[in-house]
């Protein structure tokens, strides 16, 4: 007979990486944002740019990365934008 799996339940606040130690949860956003691109997209788009940028991946595979995932075409300027972009306080 197979052995069943015992899965941990996941903390939504730590992104879906239970168990790993050097993750810490994102802050809510406080404020509105700083320009039009940031404000259509919203942060789930800005966190995986930034996440891409930190990888070292080059712009198009950022920009392919969040089509696939968040099904928004941004260009290269609005990717810079995005990049450029915070919250400003209300």
């Amino acid at each position: 007979m197979t052995n069943l799996i015992q899965f941990t339940p996941r903390d939504p606040e730590t992104d879906g990486s239970a168990g790993d130690e050097n993750t810490n949860p994102r802050p809510r956003p406080v404020g509105i944002p700083s320009n039009q691109v940031y404000a259509r997209v919203g942060d789930a788009v800005l966190h995986a740019a930034q996440d891409g940028v930190r990888r070292g991946l080059q712009p198009q595979d950022i920009i392919r990365e969040i089509k696939a995932a968040h099904s928004v075409q941004l260009n290269l300027g609005e990717l810079r934008l995005l990049l450029a972009s915070r919250r400003l306080p209300q």
